[in-house]
């Protein structure tokens, strides 16, 4: 089963008239990266939370928050920066002389600026206990990998179409190759008639050029045959489902390189149309699996 990279998750427990809110937040990303941001007296648990992500994601880029809250205010103290404080009322004071400017710096002024206080916990609440984090944890990364895999479900559902798509475009080229091999046969066998008549001995280095020309631009079956068996592939490991999507993405560049070089020997505008379909639904597809994990 496949599951997207992108998501959200949300999880509460409670203990001692506190609530514990957890929320897991998660993009698309080559690897795997986690970002904690929590109160300081959570602090000691970080390595707990990278764990039980890592423990049930293999890609992405992780964002956890968790905040406490509740009646159990004691644990909690305003605190004022007095420095700061003392720093905004001269810089004040220094622009009103400068400018000449009318009124009066006042504590209502400072009081204002709440970039001058802060929160903070200062343990006198009750202790938090690990236990009640994973709770709040294990129920957010639930609903993100719900979420999680419903998005993938969807995104796994348009590549699998995306991927017929584009077989149903290479059995076409297959099929239009032939007749255009022919097509430049017949180009060159004029060509070589038109000499013969104006009575022109053709130069036996330039129609050997002509032929190495027509081989090359014409003889795209070993590409093709690398496009199938690419093809194969990336349906085999689609199947394994989450997660592949490094996979299934490297595979993607590999058929866009075969797709470039049947494109590069072909001068058939009906070749070229088909070089052009395959190389946007290849992209469509790659781009969605950049969002697997």
């Amino acid at each position: 089963m496949w599951r997207s990279m992108t998501g959200w998750g949300k999880g509460l427990a409670e203990i001692e008239g506190r609530t514990i809110t957890v929320e897991v937040r998660s993009v698309n990303h080559r690897h795997f990266e986690i970002s904690v941001k929590t109160a300081r007296s959570l602090g000691s648990i970080e390595p707990l939370i990278r764990e039980s992500v890592r423990n049930r994601f293999e890609r992405g880029k992780f964002d956890v928050y968790i905040a406490v809250s509740g009646d159990a205010l004691d644990s909690r103290e305003i605190r004022l920066d007095r420095a700061a404080a003392k720093q905004y009322l001269e810089g004040l004071n220094s622009l009103k002389r400068e400018l000449n400017l009318p009124g009066e710096v006042t504590l209502e002024t400072l009081a204002g600026m709440r970039e001058i206080f802060f929160v903070e916990d200062n343990g006198g609440g009750p202790e938090i206990a690990s236990t009640f984090v994973e709770t709040a944890l294990d129920e957010a990364l639930g609903n993100l990998e719900d979420m999680r895999r419903k998005e993938g479900q969807a995104l796994g559902q348009d590549i699998a179409n995306r991927v017929d798509t584009v077989s149903d475009l290479l059995d076409r080229l297959r099929e239009t190759v032939p007749a255009t091999v022919a097509q430049y046969r017949e180009r060159l066998r004029a060509r070589i008639t038109d000499l013969l008549n104006a009575d022109i001995q053709p130069d036996s280095g330039r129609l050997e050029q002509e032929i190495i020309l027509l081989t090359q631009r014409s003889d795209t079956s070993e590409e093709i045959t690398r496009l199938e068996s690419h093809i194969g592939q990336f349906r085999d490991q689609f199947d394994k489902g989450s997660p592949a999507g490094r996979k299934l993405d490297f595979l993607l560049q590999e058929m866009h390189r075969e797709v470039n070089t049947v494109g590069s020997k072909s001068l058939d505008t009906d070749v070229s149309a088909l070089v052009i379909e395959l190389k946007g639904e290849l992209e469509k597809i790659r781009e969605q699996v950049q969002n697997l994990e």
